[in-house]
């Protein structure tokens, strides 16, 4: 089958992808804690133990907070088929173009509809496929493969069909020629009749227990004497599938199971003989193609279900402009997280970032806990989902070509390995100076903030002149004012506070000088010393 992907246009797109996820870098000598469960008796244990997880989510995955709006469904790891979309940068606009056009196309109700039958049909054919290798039983494995025989053709057939009425898009008209070139195959339709044939006439298979003392008799005659039946008829109760047993749900078969299909075999042995030859033939369903198409459509289908819930919280959604340029403009966008958290847009400031070209970035400083490191996050986030080609909360959104995204958030001081806070730091950005490419976004949030302002001055600004020589564009947030002030070609943005009320946060970032002295009311605050909180404690007599 020719190839065929959801993420890229070709192989060698993919192979790249596949190159660029091995150059990611990851934060050291992280630990996270796996709970192991067992009985020992009628007690549970439950075991604790440690192991590395530094090499599983990149840093700038986990600094923006993407597991959890890109991978809940996948328990917050990585799944194969989906780590090299999420941890490479497409070298073409082209590409990213590839990919909205397929998100657009979601838009369209019959599609999406179309798509997510697929995805749960094939969910279905993978499971009996699952069942029919590991059941013990051989008229069992027959019927686990007919079952995922017939589902597999009208799984393809459906989404043709759709396709074949709605698709409009590149991707999707590719994919329309690739399940018409499935369906089109050899003696695939007289196989799929076949199957069809046979499945029906062991679906048709009822049979009659009657149990007496200690013995089961088992008629698969319908029996004149049903007493279910006869009380079904003299209250005139209506037909229910309560009335029914449906046996053989899982690949294992327990014993009474066991007994009684030994019995079908006896009563239908022409039948259960030709289930068994024509499941020995056996023609490989499942294609790698069709495989990759079903773990790409989940990702895809998820991606829309996130947009439509934050389309009726009353955000505002747009598919961004990529250019080969390095200005910025984004309108009215915010931490993705927050958004989802929220009852509604109302709940959550919106805000921008314009960067003209020439501008390298931007300094965020202010009054803690203003909202510069959300505000930030929501930057990084909003360039990710716009490679993607996910639609981002936006009024407008005109971003440059990344080749990629590199974070360096403070951390706490890590005893697993053996630097201090400042040499871990120190190590971590030289890493991504090795390895960063050129058009890169950077997001720094308190770097060196165990070292005193003066240090963390210099620092800085012996960083910021090898990134843009890397033509990076740089969003830094920092508790040095002196920096902002003294920036060369950086603009200055500022957590807005009330002017009537010094303290009280908008949550806004504005264009503004930094404020090269704190805020005393901050300090005063956070030692319960403000105005109104000594005249409380004068109240309460402490």
């Amino acid at each position: 089958m020719a190839y065929f992907s959801l993420f890229y246009e070709n192989l060698e797109q993919e192979a790249e992808a596949e190159k660029q996820a091995q150059n990611q870098i990851y934060y050291r000598g992280e630990q996270k804690t796996e709970k192991k469960t067992y009985f020992v008796g009628a007690r549970m244990v439950v075991e604790e133990t440690a192991v590395d997880a530094a090499n599983e989510l990149p840093c700038f995955f986990r600094d923006l907070n993407l597991e959890a709006v890109l991978l809940s469904r996948y328990e917050g790891t990585l799944p194969e088929g989906i780590k090299e979309l999420l941890l490479s940068f497409p070298k073409d606009i082209h590409t990213i173009t590839y990919r909205q056009e397929i998100y657009k196309e979601l838009d369209n109700p019959v599609i999406f509809q179309g798509m997510e039958n697929f995805r749960n049909d094939f969910s279905q054919v993978l499971r009996l496929l699952t069942y029919s290798t590991q059941s013990d039983t051989p008229l069992q494995q027959s019927k686990y493969y007919l079952d995922a025989a017939v589902l597999y053709y009208h799984c393809i057939n459906g989404l043709y069909n759709t396709l074949k009425e709605q698709a409009r898009s590149a991707a999707l008209n590719s994919l329309l020629s690739l399940l018409k070139a499935q369906l089109d195959r050899e003696g695939y339709y007289d196989f799929f009749l076949q199957a069809g044939r046979l499945n029906e006439q062991l679906e048709n298979i009822h049979c009659t227990l009657t149990m007496a003392e200690n013995a089961v008799r088992v008629s698969f005659a319908k029996d004149p004497e049903d007493f279910g039946r006869a009380v079904q008829k003299v209250f005139r109760l209506e037909d229910s599938p309560n009335n029914s047993i449906r046996l053989f749900n899982q690949p294992g078969l327990n014993p009474f199971e066991s007994k009684l299909i030994s019995l079908v075999e006896k009563e239908y042995p022409k039948l259960c003989r030709e289930c068994l030859e024509f499941t020995a033939e056996r023609q490989p369903l499942a294609d790698e193609t069709l495989v990759k198409l079903y773990r790409e459509s989940e990702f895809y289908l998820s991606g829309h279900l996130l947009a439509a819930g934050l389309r009726e919280k009353g955000f505002p959604l747009t598919y961004p402009v990529l250019k080969e340029q390095s200005s910025f403009y984004l309108q009215g966008i915010c931490d993705i997280n927050l958004a989802l958290s929220a009852g509604s847009v109302k709940e959550v400031t919106l805000n921008d970032l314009l960067l003209q070209e020439g501008e390298g970035g931007a300094f965020v400083t202010g009054v803690n806990q203003g909202g510069k490191t959300t505000y930030a996050r929501s930057i990084g986030q909003t360039a990710f989902l716009a490679v993607l080609g996910m639609p981002v909360i936006a009024k407008k959104a005109l971003l440059p070509h990344l080749n990629g995204i590199y974070t360096h958030f403070t951390t706490e001081e890590n005893c697993q390995v053996n630097n201090g806070k400042l040499l871990e730091e120190l190590h971590h950005l030289k890493e991504v100076l090795e390895k960063a490419p050129a058009n890169c976004l950077y997001i720094l949030n308190e770097m060196f903030s165990s070292t005193t302002a003066a240090d963390a001055c210099d620092l800085t600004k012996l960083l910021l002149p090898q990134l843009f020589e890397k033509s990076g564009t740089v969003i830094c947030v920092t508790h040095v004012p002196e920096l902002a002030s003294r920036r060369e070609g950086m603009i200055s943005l500022v957590a807005a506070v009330k002017e009537e009320d010094g303290y009280q946060r908008t949550y806004r970032i504005c264009n503004g000088e930094a404020a090269l002295s704190a805020r005393a009311i901050d300090i005063a605050l956070k030692y319960h010393l403000s105005g109104n909180q000594i005249k409380e404690r004068i109240a309460n007599g402490n």
